[in-house]
């Protein structure tokens, strides 16, 4: 600088200077990166406290899955729409860690976690309640009387499954965030090095 005048060189490198790396990441990255975050952080663990026992006890159980179920759609919902921003764009950018954890975990997430809740067996098995009734018990006293015999086992191994396949699936999918972060700021590199 001459005399407190600015040369385009000057100016060129002050404005470079301050934008700052938010401005080099595409918006495409943004939007899937803040859907993805929104559906793991924030809706997921909401539909996992649905069905936690405070929760229970508040709502019952019937309205603590119905509400387990519903906040869990969404953020299916919130996921499929992150997986197709981040696939429709991602061409040149495909193939690594972060793409194949997350095709994984949109695997799991939108078929098998739904797919298993709907096969959900019921808690109290057939020969349990069948039992119940044998004692002369009267068909309006089967709810109360079948309970008392304890879960079955299919409804057990569900459980065991569901629960773990979800918390699994929650571990992944914090990675593949850290993943997601990490493969964001190689993106903005590359292509600050291109440039």
């Amino acid at each position: 600088r001459t005399g407190g005048t600015m040369d385009a060189h000057d100016a060129h490198a002050d404005e470079h200077q301050s934008t700052s790396s938010t401005d080099a990441v595409p918006a495409w990255i943004w939007a899937h990166g803040v859907l993805m975050v929104i559906a793991v952080l924030v809706v997921m663990p909401i539909g996992i406290g649905c069905v936690l026992p405070p929760m229970r006890g508040r709502l019952g159980p019937a309205k603590s899955v119905w509400w387990h179920t519903r906040v869990q759609l969404l953020a299916i919902l919130l996921v499929l729409v992150g997986a197709a921003v981040g696939i429709a764009n991602a061409e040149s950018h495909a193939g690594g860690p972060h793409q194949f954890l997350g095709l994984l975990i949109v695997a799991t997430v939108v078929l098998f976690q739904p797919l298993n809740a709907f096969l959900r067996p019921h808690k109290t098995s057939a020969h349990a309640l069948e039992a119940a009734l044998s004692d002369e018990a009267e068909l309006a006293d089967a709810p109360k009387l079948a309970p008392a015999q304890g879960p079955s086992e299919a409804w057990l191994s569900w459980q065991f499954y569901h629960k773990n396949a979800g918390r699994f699936v929650f571990l992944l999918a914090l990675a593949n965030i850290v993943l997601g972060v990490l493969h964001a700021i190689d993106h903005v590199s590359e292509d600050e090095h291109d440039h």
